[in-house]
């Protein structure tokens, strides 16, 4: 019931967000026909994408809350994402077209006639995106809503934007510079810049990143304080939008209680986050003087393929009659594409001291050109 009622306050204030956008823009359109300002109708059009974007959001927003499906078990969260990136793009074209309009009318020279009526549309203006923005901005905080909270801060961008044609206006009316073209191009390459913002981050999304907020730190604090958890690795929280996550993780302990606690921290994080999670729990092998040496000696392997390759988080499993490695493999930048070769190398290093290593390395790469460098340098001026 509760989940309704914040689903229908949201609706009703994307609602009024279209509306409010389409009526300034409205406004603006017809005042910068009557004033011939290329600045007011920029304005316009940056009010009509806001408009444009809400309904995309408002839309993307029930289409993603439609819930899982035969076809899709993770549900349609990402449908947001999608239309995202499409209102981003179209945010992008009108930004770019005001642009072109803008440079025309600098180059042409055209002169802007600002009357009392274009004053009072562009006070109105600023002070509807300012009561919009304070509006957004607490009933985002009082739901929790990120979107809102986007809105409130576009909403907040927006007077600025209308902020800076106001005295554009003020400087053409009172003085003799024409500054009209000049605060257009502005306006435009805001616009720009918050398409090419918004667009960049729904990208990384779709790419995968780890998700916003704290749920990753609060993960890993859960997982560290479990008793007879002795160490942790693999974490992955994918992302399927409206906080629709699937947690994944490998836990070790030092005895087959670990696999009861692997089912126990499953169950917990499911209820607490209302997520898939997979547990996969192994016991730790002893440090005996076979692993430390093993362990040395794919340090030093990985040393003389190149002086910045490094492994870290270096665990040994019991895996039945097999002990299963797994590490982090950092790769320099210099080394990409070359992780095939590398990992060759080093299980080769490992099935040396017997057939029962079976070595898992994660690798990722490192962009260090300038530590690569230096470290170079260095290594060559020791072996003279």
């Amino acid at each position: 019931m509760k989940k309704d009622k914040k689903g229908a306050s949201l609706f009703r204030l994307t609602v009024l967000g279209i509306v409010l956008n389409l009526f300034l823009s409205i406004l603006k359109f017809t005042a910068g026909a009557v004033s011939h300002s290329v600045t007011v109708t920029a304005d316009g059009w940056n009010n009509l994408t806001d408009a444009g974007t809400t309904a995309v959001t408002m839309f993307g927003l029930w289409a993603a809350g439609c819930g899982a499906g035969k076809h899709h078990p993770y549900g349609h969260g990402r449908l947001e994402w999608l239309l995202g990136m499409l209102a981003s793009a179209s945010v992008i074209t009108i930004g770019f077209e005001l642009l072109k309009t803008s440079v025309s009318a600098l180059y042409r020279g055209q002169q802007s006639d600002y009357q009392t009526a274009v004053f009072f549309v562009l006070f109105l203006s600023a002070a509807v995106k300012i009561w919009m923005y304070f509006y957004q901005k607490r009933a985002g905080l009082a739901m929790e809503s990120a979107t809102l909270k986007a809105m409130s801060k576009d909403s907040l961008s927006d007077a600025f934007a209308t902020g800076t044609v106001l005295i554009s206006a003020f400087v053409t009316r009172f003085t003799e510079w024409n500054i009209d073209g000049w605060c257009g191009i502005g306006v435009a390459v805001l616009i720009l810049a918050n398409g090419l913002k918004s667009f960049t981050e729904i990208v990384e999304k779709v790419i995968g990143t780890q998700p916003e907020g704290s749920i990753l730190q609060e993960v890993e604090d859960i997982i560290s304080k479990q008793e007879g958890v002795a160490c942790f690795y693999g974490l992955n929280i994918h992302d399927y939008g409206l906080k629709h996550y699937i947690v994944s993780v490998k836990i070790l302990g030092k005895d087959s209680g670990i696999f009861t606690k692997a089912l126990e921290l499953s169950l917990m994080l499911e209820q607490k986050y209302n997520c898939s999670c997979t547990v996969q729990a192994g016991i730790a092998a002893e440090e005996s003087n076979e692993i430390k040496q093993l362990r040395n000696d794919l340090n030093k392997k990985a040393e003389e393929i190149h002086p910045l390759l490094e492994l870290t988080n270096c665990r040994f499993i019991r895996a039945g009659e097999h002990t299963l490695i797994t590490a982090d493999l950092c790769v320099p930048i210099s080394l990409q594409k070359k992780e095939d070769m590398i990992l060759k190398e080093l299980r080769h290093t490992a099935g040396k001291a017997g057939t029962q290593y079976q070595l898992e390395l994660s690798p990722f790469v490192e962009n260090n050109h300038i530590r690569s460098w230096k470290t170079l340098k260095k290594s060559k001026k020791q072996k003279g």
